[in-house]
């Protein structure tokens, strides 16, 4: 009988402890309800004007907007530039003893400076071959089956202008002067006692003479009028094309539009 005291001792305490804890869930149940009620009330006392307002205040509030405009980005001073492109040698002469206006593809390396300037300062060097042989007079541009010497051609460019920029883009006319050193070698293939223009004279003659004309009579002036046109790009680079007509100083002597070259070229500015 004593042992089984403690048993119902503790069975009564459980009992108790489990009625005060459902008790107390009640309680907070009922508070949790009265507090959700009271919210709903206060929203229902709201005036559906005043909602409406408040909503569309919201609505209307204007979202900020993208700044659309092109922001230019910031000029250099100076830069270097890399160009590649095709160029037309213009070759008016008697096809049977010529070719015609050969197409040349030109790489160039160049440096702008003054950019921040009304008139800017441009140099570049480029670099072509083409084929030539030589009809008693003068160096004529050849087809490859009919070639004597292979011209190593730099073009050496010193022109000024002007740019005009708007938001990302920029236009430039520029003017100047063209110096075309070229250098004639015998072309592979071809022997340097091969016949000639003539009976009396051989290969090796004929790129002498070629050479000597390249450098007489101003053969390698070249007056010229450059246009391009630019656009900014990542990383702080311009890239876009340019055109370059060269004029011959014999077109100004009367010579005509022989030897004249026109250039149309991707640039990459850095």
């Amino acid at each position: 009988m004593a042992a089984r005291l403690p048993v119902r001792i503790i069975i009564i305490s459980l009992f108790f402890s489990f009625g005060a804890a459902l008790g107390f869930a009640q309680s907070v149940a009922q508070s949790v309800t009265q507090d959700v009620a009271s919210v709903q009330s206060q929203e229902n006392e709201t005036p559906a004007g005043e909602q409406g307002a408040a909503l569309k205040a919201v609505e209307s509030e204007p979202l900020p907007e993208e700044d659309e405009t092109e922001q230019p980005v910031e000029l250099k001073k100076s830069c270097w530039f890399l160009t590649f492109g095709p160029m037309l040698l213009v070759n008016t002469d008697s096809k049977l003893s010529s070719a015609p206006s050969p197409v040349m593809y030109a790489g160039g390396i160049g440096f702008e400076a003054f950019r921040n300037k009304p008139l800017l300062f441009e140099t570049r060097l480029s670099f072509f071959t083409n084929y030539y042989s030589f009809d008693g007079t003068d160096a004529q541009p050849s087809e490859v089956e009919n070639r004597t010497a292979t011209g190593l051609s730099f073009m050496i460019d010193a022109t000024t202008g002007h740019e005009w920029r708007w938001g990302k883009n920029a236009f430039s006319v520029q003017a100047g002067l063209g110096i075309l050193a070229r250098i004639g070698v015998l072309s592979s293939g071809v022997a340097s006692d091969d016949e000639g223009w003539s009976v009396s004279s051989s290969a090796g003659d004929d790129v002498s003479s070629i050479n000597k004309w390249f450098w007489k009579d101003m053969h390698y002036l070249y007056p010229q009028i450059l246009v391009s046109y630019m656009r900014n790009i990542p990383l702080g680079l311009r890239a876009g094309v340019e055109f370059r007509a060269y004029i011959p100083m014999g077109l100004l002597s009367g010579g005509g539009l022989d030897d004249s070259i026109f250039s149309l070229a991707a640039k990459l500015e850095f």
